[in-house]
């Protein structure tokens, strides 16, 4: 999967998920733009930031439209603005979908 783009990498999860291929490209396009990595769309995997990998790991998650998200540490080493954005992000999922989001984390505050 190291050879995979970014893009490549979502379509592939969005198979195992068996979605149309229409609404593959249409998700693809929506998460690679809510989660700032347009740029770095068509990047190989193994080039990318650790934050981006992140973000690209929570969209294979999302891409399906899960009712109930399972979350390890999900901003774990990530710059505080990837930080954010993805808490914020996840927020408004919740709240639009009614859907529950469990996080495992080591931090307590």
């Amino acid at each position: 999967m190291e050879y995979f783009t970014a893009r490549e990498n979502l379509f592939f999860f969005s198979q195992l998920y068996g979605i149309s291929l229409k609404e593959a490209r249409k998700k693809i396009e929506f998460y690679i733009k809510e989660f700032s990595l347009s740029g770095r769309a068509e990047s190989l995997l193994n080039t990318l930031s650790t934050g981006e990998k992140q973000r690209l790991q929570l969209i294979g998650g999302l891409i399906n439209d899960p009712k109930v998200l399972f979350l390890e540490e999900p901003i774990v080493g990530l710059d505080v603005g990837s930080a954010r954005l993805i808490r914020n992000y996840m927020k408004e999922w919740i709240k639009d979908g009614n859907r529950t989001v469990i996080l495992t984390t080591h931090y307590l505050s």
